[in-house]
Order: structure tokens, then C-alpha cells, then sequence
């Protein structure tokens, strides 16, 4: 019997994992394990994979590696090239580092220069927003997204930077 992505991945589910019907269940996006392997149009002929994670944000590569590590053979996809920039507010929650420390990546945003926080702040004009990240760090999105892509990719991931995904 094979497995499911909720099986092999029990801590992404949780309060804030948004999926494609837009429910909200964990703090990581999870990746669908596919009851049959998956032939991708654009790839070599014969080329299979029991999974294919869309995106290679923090959500998608964690889920890749994650797949990959409990023998999954899994394609990791994403539109843009890597390593690339991104909009983002480059924090990263401490229910998002305990989650890196229980799968073996405690040092991860540490060797990628981390800073320590426990706030954002938000400017626009002369208003101002202040939110809470209790026990936080802010990282480089670019090194954070390029660094958890390249552990997928150590664990067996196969992945393919510049490659659109669509329902067929």
C-alpha cells in the first residue's frame, strides 16, 4: 500500500496549510502523494515518480525532501529559475524553525545568517503595523528557498527549475 503525503508527512499538517480548496490545516503546504506515478509530458520518455510537488517555495521543497527521505521517488517543480528572488517578508515563525529542528534542519537558517526577531513592522505612508513572530528569525528568502531546494535535491529529489504544472 503506498502512502500518503499525511502519512509520511505528519508534522505539515497543523493550523495554517493552506491546499488547493483554500482549507487551512498545518504550517507547511503538503505535497499530494500520487496513487499512481506520474509520466510528465516535457521530460525524457519512462521517466516516472510515485510524486510531484508544484512550487519550490519553503512548503514545496520541505515536502519534496520529506517524501524523499521516506522513499519516495519525487519530481519537485517550479516556474521560476533558481536561485530567485522573491517578495517576501523574509521571516521565518518559531513553529516554522521547530518544524525545520524536527526534520533535521535546526542549523539551516542559522548557516544562512539569520537574524534573531520577535516582530515585523509594516510602513505605508504614516500608517504602521506591528506584528508578533514569537521566537523568529529573518533570512534571505532567496538563500532560505535555494538552500531547503538543495536539500530536496541531496535527499534523491529531482528537480526542475523553469517548469510549469497543469491539470490535465
Amino acid at each position: 500500500k503506498q502512502k500518503t503525503a499525511y502519512e509520511i508527512m505528519p508534522s505539515l499538517v497543523g493550523s495554517e496549510m493552506c491546499i488547493r480548496d483554500r482549507r487551512c490545516d498545518g504550517p507547511l503546504a503538503v505535497a499530494l502523494a500520487l496513487s499512481t506515478p506520474v509520466e510528465p509530458k516535457v521530460t525524457t520518455v519512462g521517466e516516472r515518480w510515485d510524486s510531484v510537488v508544484v512550487g519550490a517555495g519553503p512548503a514545496g521543497a520541505v515536502a519534496a525532501r520529506e517524501l524523499a527521505r521516506h522513499g519516495a521517488s519525487v519530481l519537485l517543480v517550479d516556474k521560476a529559475a533558481f536561485p530567485r528572488h522573491k517578495v517576501c517578508g523574509c521571516c521565518v515563525n518559531g513553529s516554522a524553525l521547530q518544524t525545520l529542528s524536527q526534520i533535521g534542519l535546526a542549523k539551516l537558517t542559522k548557516n544562512l545568517g539569520a537574524v534573531r526577531t520577535d516582530r515585523l513592522g509594516l510602513f505605508a505612508g504614516n500608517q504602521t503595523l506591528s506584528l508578533p513572530i514569537p521566537n523568529g528569525v529573518c533570512v534571505s528568502r532567496r538563500l532560505f528557498d535555494w538552500a531547503l531546494t538543495r536539500e530536496a535535491v541531496a535527499a534523491g529529489v529531482t528537480f526542475r527549475p523553469g517548469m510549469s504544472a497543469s491539470l490535465i
